[in-house]
């Protein structure tokens, strides 16, 4: 018969008594696919511990490679199974990536370990558990229970699904770090540190699954890291300080009141590439929740924050002065590199030229450019309706991406291309401007090869210079009567927008002119304040509601619109970037932001527009026709149209 184990791990807060023993009541699980049971919580007794404080773990051993194959363990699927191990084997679990682990739990356990007991509920296998200290040896095994409830193991009403053991049920028992040993066969005290797990089967067993809790702050330590731990960073230049959180503030740096701090006086750091040790390593002391680091490339640092506690109590420590000690914390910086430098042009053309030719340049990276694509974005809604076009990558050489257009419709086309060198993507978007065959003067000027500035001598603006525009330089002078090869078109791109968004727009400017409340200075036709303007760069109709630019901030206007449903919706805006960083609020008179607010770009100012999307940015709670005041907090800065979309 072949059994199957997992072993899950959970901190909570306080630290005192010993636990003995339980069953594991029940489990509850995803079950996305048939194949897949993802753990969600673990009932002992009345106590329910949730996913959101157990992670998994690292895993090693002979226990992990078997019969079946499966090398990995680490597996939130609780009907996952590895390899059958030998009565030889064993599997180490190293707890929090290699971090320190001491209860905090006080009479809670701290463990729980699952493993599938053949067809029938309550049938473990003969395993044993060992203590890995933080230097690496390894204390007395412990013998596991081999009965069920009340002080042994419990069925999760659950059996494992999807892998070889399918349909064997699953038991789970609850432990205590007091129920480990050192080397010497004493059981530890509750304030004892380990580095993790030891499992050892006695009679052969199915590995699989070993879960580590995501560590929780201990009473009085230094958290919430920043870099986070384990943090990658492309850019080393770009973090110039780490910070963290105090013992009195929560994971979201809100205070949070502890009745036996009396105060935390400062942090005592280590920082360095090597492991933190107080012993061989000076520590710098500071009184501030951050410290200035100068980071190298390619480089993995470790650092460690130990706090200055002062309790008001000796009972809660053992003594009133106390050295906190912190976790160990991880960040790594990536090698040196210089980011793509992408140019990318589009095309004027005439149908009778076609394909049109686009080519790209890639300049300044350091690492190999390792992905393109280039993307015809048909759901613009400037895409010619009906159009069929097609786009073919025609790169032989990826400093130099280049692909052709056909199409059987004039119109306007932009085609999207996306570099990436493995670290980071750059793309840009172009455009390719088809005229008919016959409108080729239309080309010319679109290219800025024909104007008449330039060519003052083309009278009537047909792009030829005959008899007609001046007798007297009509026998010497060319008489262009077409475009006659593609143009480079390096004017101004309006930024793609998808069409469904478009049709569903609010255009800003359809605010009411008959309402005196509709508006922060009504009417909005006067002259001052915020109102309807004529702006070539918009696209819902060539008007925009602006001018905020006299004033700008606190002015507002606002809408009545047909919220369809109670719930997150995302929000997509035309507008004109200010010159000064802002935002808009949507709410109403008496919160401004009640339904959510949006940072805006800073840019070039009035006439320089863009197309924003704010995923998750306003929250309505009802259904129905509901009155939004948006309220400008910047300058300068013109609304086209908004879209609203539910989540």
């Amino acid at each position: 018969m072949k059994k199957v184990m997992y072993l899950v791990v959970f901190l909570t807060l306080a630290s005192m008594a010993m636990a003995t023993f339980a069953p594991v009541t029940s489990i509850t699980v995803t079950n996305p696919t048939p194949a897949q049971q993802i753990l969600q919580s673990i009932t002992v007794g009345t106590n329910v511990f949730p996913i959101s404080k157990l992670g998994t773990g690292t895993s090693t051993g002979t226990g992990i490679t078997g019969a079946y194959g499966i090398g990995a363990v680490d597996d939130p699927d609780i009907g996952t199974v590895a390899g059958r191990g030998t009565s030889s084997s064993n599997v180490d679990t190293v707890l929090f990536g290699g971090k320190d682990f001491f209860s905090t739990n006080g009479s809670l356990p701290d463990f729980f370990l699952f493993e599938a007991g053949g067809t029938a509920p309550g049938n473990p296998d003969d395993v044993s558990i060992a203590a890995i200290f933080p230097d690496g040896t390894v204390g007395a095994a412990v013998a596991l229970p081999t009965t069920v409830n009340p002080t042994g193991w419990g069925y999760v009403n659950l059996n494992v699904a999807g892998s070889v053991q399918t349909g064997q049920a699953i038991d789970g028992l609850a432990f205590d770090i007091t129920d480990l040993k050192d080397a010497a066969g004493n059981n530890l005290a509750s304030n004892a540190v380990i580095k993790g797990i030891r499992i050892l089967a006695g009679n052969g067993i199915d590995p699989c699954g070993f879960w580590a809790a995501i560590p929780v702050a201990q009473r009085g330590q230094a958290h919430t890291p920043v870099p986070t731990d384990w943090a990658t960073l492309v850019d080393s230049t770009a973090v110039t300080s780490v910070s963290w959180y105090s013992p009195e503030q929560d994971e979201n740096g809100a205070f949070k009141d502890d009745p036996n701090i009396v105060s935390v006086d400062g942090y005592k750091y280590l920082f360095g590439t090597a492991e933190p040790n107080e012993f061989t390593q000076p520590y710098t002391q500071t009184t501030a929740q951050n410290f200035p680091v100068t980071l190298g490339y390619e480089t993995t640092y470790k650092w460690r924050v130990d706090a200055l506690v002062t309790w008001d109590s000796i009972a809660v420590t053992g003594k009133i002065n106390d050295v906190i000690k912190g976790y160990v914390w991880k960040l790594t910086t990536k090698p040196f590199y210089t980011p793509p430098v992408l140019t990318f042009d589009g095309v004027v053309t005439l149908q009778s030229l076609l394909p049109a030719a686009l080519s790209a340049s890639v300049t300044g990276n350091t690492l190999p450019i390792t992905s393109r694509t280039f993307t015809l974005l048909t759901g613009d809604v400037e895409y010619p309706a009906g159009a069929i076009a097609v786009l073919t990558d025609t790169t032989t050489n990826n400093l130099n991406p280049t692909a052709t257009l056909t199409t059987d419709k004039a119109g306007k086309y932009k085609v999207k291309l996306v570099v990436s060198d493995g670290t980071t993507p750059v793309e840009k978007i172009a455009e390719v401007l088809v005229y008919a065959s016959t409108d080729d003067c239309a080309a010319r000027k679109a290219a800025g090869g024909w104007d008449l500035i330039r060519n003052y001598y083309d009278d009537n603006g047909n792009c030829k210079v005959t008899l007609v525009d001046f007798v007297p330089l009509a026998r010497v002078w060319l008489n262009d009567t077409g475009i006659p090869s593609q143009q480079t078109y390096t004017g101004a791109v309006n930024p793609y927008v998808p069409k469904s968004i478009f049709d569903a727009r609010i255009e800003a400017e359809s605010v009411s002119q008959t309402d005196p409340n509709a508006c922060s200075n009504y009417p909005i036709t006067d002259a001052t304040g915020i109102r309807i303007a004529d702006r070539a760069g918009a696209i819902g109709g060539g008007k925009v509601l602006g001018w905020t630019v006299n004033g700008g901030v606190g002015e507002w206007a606002q809408y009545t619109i047909n919220i369809p449903a109670a719930g997150t919706y995302d929000l997509h805006l035309y507008l004109g970037i200010p010159a000064t960083a802002g935002g808009l609020y949507f709410g109403t008179a008496a919160n401004s932001t009640l339904y959510g607010n949006v940072v805006i770009p800073v840019g070039t100012g009035v006439g320089n527009y863009v197309y924003q999307v704010y995923p998750g940015a306003l929250t309505f709670t009802a259904a129905g026709p509901t009155v939004v005041r948006i309220t400008w907090n910047t300058q300068s800065s013109d609304l086209d149209w908004f879209t609203l979309v539910k989540q």
